[in-house]
């Protein structure tokens, strides 16, 4: 069984009130674990993403809705990072017993630097 948590230890973590939790599940940016079990829970990886977007509510003054988009961005975001880890993984695999060598090979992949 995944691990979750309950919607008062994700505002206990994230430091997110429990309404404004409960807007980001009406604006389906937050999505429960099982949406039609009650007690709402909640995956344990939402938790960065959701700290990220109250810092940066906090740092820019963000309103409701701008703090729900900043949660959608963040989650697409590190989705993608996934995405791109995988792919990246897959491909030296591929390239492992190539011709190329190994520090042309690491040069030309890019590298991302966490913003937060």
């Amino acid at each position: 069984m995944e691990a979750t948590l309950s919607l008062s230890q994700v505002a206990r973590l994230t430091e997110i009130g429990a309404d404004d939790l409960a807007s980001l599940v009406d604006y389906g940016v937050l999505t429960p674990f099982e949406p039609q079990a009650m007690p709402l829970r909640f995956d344990m990886a939402c938790i960065v993403t959701l700290q990220r977007a109250a810092r940066l509510r906090c740092d820019l003054a963000l309103d409701g809705h701008a703090f729900a988009l900043a949660v959608m961005f963040l989650a697409q975001i590190t989705r993608f990072e996934d995405e791109l880890h995988g792919l990246r993984t897959k491909s030296l695999a591929r390239h492992a017993g190539s011709d190329l060598p190994q520090d042309d090979w690491e040069s030309s992949n890019f590298h991302f630097k966490p913003v937060f």
